[in-house]
């Protein structure tokens, strides 16, 4: 671990100057590496005045003292990741922590300083069905929490949940699914927090500042295995097995360079937002079939052009290849 830090550190370091207005440590779990090494990494970055500094946290492997450090290092927002609060669908998820240790995490994070605190919910998991997760829904609106994402379950080849649900057998159905989705989405904003992006929900001003910067196609640099970077208009990728600990020459050693139409991409990102996209982003075709769809209750038409309904939001992969393609 140490020298996973030592490497980023370095790397951090290359980026002379460089200032930053979030910043977000994702991955899963980053407070495996401790939460000194984690605002050791953070006191490396030049931040901009204000900025969102983010990190994610398993219920399990963080304790209060650990969120208190992290406050006073500078972070000042947490992700907590829930799932969900059914002990039953915790367990079919095969996660590590309990219903009440995800709502202590919270407590504790509010009691840290942390006012700005987001919880991850998944939908479409085993044995789940609308009422129950309405039921996390609920618990989540209690914890007083300002912002949600709540993410439809996809299986990974590879993982044990692939395995052991074949082709999404026994798994709640498509249209289960969708009902489960659009009941979270209307509890969510009768709850106080509005969608403003696919999986996205936040009550006004407490809206994911980093994340809304992928959408809007603004530059970020990612570090670490698995990282992605938007920068001066090119993707960049580093592998799975990126070595962290090795020399390097510039920031994007060992990253691989991602083709990428920005226009294509600006009508795919604008579309999962709340928001929209402007008319003048879409062409006359693109236009008409909007149209169409919004005549259908898939897409509303507003002041600047086009934005996706929830039940739109359910089909946006289609839509979006639709008017594109």
């Amino acid at each position: 671990m140490e020298a996973y830090v030592l490497g980023l550190e370095a790397r951090i370091a290359s980026l002379e100057g460089l200032e930053f207005t979030s910043v977000y440590f994702g991955g899963g779990t980053p407070t495996a590496i401790l939460p000194e090494r984690l605002c050791r990494l953070l006191s490396r970055v030049k931040l901009a005045p204000g900025a969102e500094v983010s990190f994610e946290a398993n219920p399990a492997t963080v304790n209060g003292a650990d969120l208190v450090r992290l406050r006073q290092g500078g972070f000042n927002r947490i992700s907590v990741g829930v799932q969900s609060f059914s002990e039953g669908e915790l367990a079919a998820l095969g996660r590590i922590h309990t219903a009440d240790q995800a709502k202590k995490t919270v407590l504790d994070a509010q009691n840290a300083g942390f006012d700005r605190v987001s919880l991850d919910l998944m939908l479409g998991i085993p044995g789940q069905t609308k009422e129950s997760a309405l039921f996390s829904v609920e618990q989540a609106l209690s914890l007083g929490v300002g912002h949600v994402s709540a993410y439809c379950l996809k299986l990974e080849p590879g993982t044990p949940m692939y395995a052991q649900y074949p082709d999404g057998r026994g798994l709640p159905d498509e249209d289960e699914t969708a009902d489960i989705y659009l009941s979270v989405v209307s509890a969510l904003e009768a709850g106080g927090l509005g969608q403003y992006e696919i999986s996205n929900f936040a009550r006004p001003g407490q809206e994911c500042r980093h994340n809304l910067l992928y959408w809007e196609l603004g530059d970020y640099i990612g570090l670490g295995p698995s990282a992605h970077s938007f920068y001066r208009g090119q993707r960049f990728e580093f592998p799975r097995s990126a070595d962290f600990t090795a020399g390097f020459e510039n920031v994007f050693s060992g990253a691989v360079g991602e083709e990428t139409d920005v226009q294509t991409e600006y009508i795919m990102l604008s579309l999962r937002t709340a928001r929209g996209i402007s008319r003048e982003r879409l062409s006359p075709r693109a236009q008409k079939k909007l149209e169409t769809y919004a005549a259908h209750g898939f897409a509303r038409v507003t002041p600047e052009g086009f934005a996706l309904t929830p039940r739109g939001f359910l089909v946006s992969t289609h839509i979006i290849s639709d008017i594109l393609f």
